[in-house]
């Protein structure tokens, strides 16, 4: 959808709303990452958290093509389903709203030799030594649990049980960037599998640490918690 995102950004107002959908998830999600590059100015990594990445990679996009004309996209809300990214966000004017914005942008460095991943730009991994690779990408909310409640009451009123269920789970999500895809983090660690994932959701709480499930991936886990500390908990 970035060929139209200019035209749309240039006609759209102050308190207008915004929303698209893409199916090209393949350069997204890092299976193409020059593709990415070229089409959304950012070179995607295919990643255990592919699809978040994904879908903030097009945030970004979106972001600074409203930038150019001093407008903001503020998301309210993101999913990934199926083949396909959807993002909503409503318009706002203002150069120091859009600063305020550009501030919320930031490099994510992943090590693809053991996993860890930091929301900043570090060249090295600290864990093992070797080269990183990163992107700079909108690391700032991508829900607004006000809207996703709007929307969830909506849904119960008109018995959309499925859709309902969909959306109390992304309202659910902790607003931190990326998650852990626990399958993965098995499978470096040479483990078959571990215990419930929402079992491991309590364990990290009470270690003082903010966790919750993500609709981007059914075995994932977002958490603050260090990747060394995760790895025992699990």
């Amino acid at each position: 959808p970035i060929r139209f995102v200019d035209s749309l950004s240039y006609s759209l107002g102050r308190n207008g709303f915004f929303a698209a959908t893409a199916t090209d998830t393949a350069p997204l999600c890092g299976t193409y990452p020059r593709v990415a590059e070229r089409r959304y100015g950012i070179k995607s990594m295919k990643t255990d958290y592919y699809a978040e990445l994904g879908a903030r990679i097009l945030i970004t996009a979106v972001m600074r093509i409203f930038a150019r004309y001093e407008k903001v996209f503020i998301p309210f809300f993101t999913y990934s389903r199926l083949h396909y990214f959807r993002i909503f966000g409503k318009i706002e004017r203002g150069v120091s709203k859009v600063n305020r914005m550009l501030d919320n942008f930031g490099y994510v460095s992943h090590c693809f030799s053991c996993g860890w991943r930091a929301t900043e730009l570090e060249k090295t991994c600290p864990i093992c030594g070797k080269r990183t690779e990163f992107c700079e990408v909108y690391l700032g909310e991508i829900q607004n649990k006000e809207f996703l409640e709007k929307l969830v009451k909506e849904l119960e009123k008109r018995m959309y049980v499925v859709e309902r269920r969909f959306l109390e789970k992304v309202r659910e999500e902790e607003p931190i960037p990326f998650y852990y895809d626990l399958h993965y983090l098995y499978k470096h660690m040479k483990k078959s599998s571990g215990e419930k994932i929402d079992k491991i959701v309590e364990k990290i709480r009470k270690e003082g640490y903010r966790a919750s499930r993500t609709h981007f991936c059914p075995t994932g886990v977002k958490t603050d918690m260090p990747l060394q500390e995760l790895m025992k908990v699990i």
